[in-house]
Order: C-alpha cells, then structure tokens, then sequence
C-alpha cells in the first residue's frame, strides 16, 4: 500500500480526487479503496481511501548448532506487532538442520528465535 503522501500524488496524477478518508496516520498505508484498484473511473472521480499498519513479511532462518548429542531439539518461532506476541511455528529440528520460516506482522515485526526454550535469535524489522 501507498503513504498517505504517496497516495493523494498517485489520485492527482490519475487526475482523481481524494474522497473521503479513514484512519489515517503518518506511518499508515493504504489498505483498501473504492472503487477497486483496476475499476474504470472518469478524470474527476473521487477515490476513498482507508489506511492501516504497513503488513511486514519475512523470511528468518536458523541453523540449529552441532556439537552436544544427536537429538532433535524443539525450536519456536515468536513473532510481536501492533497485535501483540504470539507462536508463529513451532518444530523439530536435529543439529546442523536449517529452520526456514515466512512471518508477518503489521506495523513492525520483532521475531524471537528459540532453541529448547532458550532464546538464539532475535530480530527486528522496520
């Protein structure tokens, strides 16, 4: 989705109009207008537009350590946003096994990376 910035520049040189407007922030993108994207409009026309917390998506990979014994070992995948924190993937991996995993979040994306409970990884995406 487009900045509120972004947008209104795109609707004028659409030679649109901005309609009316829902939920708009500074750090906001477009998450839904009408009429739709693609839909044939007249120069003039006025577009709505409502905004939302940009959707982050990801892709974190961990490669569980050799070394110790042989086991599987039990990693989690946590991710935080606007929503709060929750288990996005859950598995079990065996030493020198790479753990690849999409996450997403909206408004911002802190992931926690946990091998047998104790925390390996964390990062955070803008």
């Amino acid at each position: 989705g487009l900045t509120p910035a972004a947008a209104q520049q795109r609707l004028a040189d659409l030679g649109l109009i901005l309609g009316e407007v829902e939920n708009q922030t500074a750090d906001s993108v477009v998450i839904q207008q009408s009429p739709e994207p693609g839909a044939t409009t007249q120069s003039g026309s006025s577009v709505d537009l409502v905004f939302g917390p940009q959707l982050i998506q990801e892709i974190v990979e961990y490669t569980v350590p050799n070394g110790g014994n042989n086991r599987n070992r039990e990693i989690e995948i946590y991710t935080e946003d606007i929503n709060g924190t929750r288990l996005a993937f859950s598995t079990r991996a065996k030493p020198g096994e790479t753990v690849r995993q999409r996450v997403t979040g909206s408004g911002f994306l802190k992931v926690t990376i946990r091998d047998d409970g104790e925390t390996v990884k964390e990062e955070v995406f803008p």
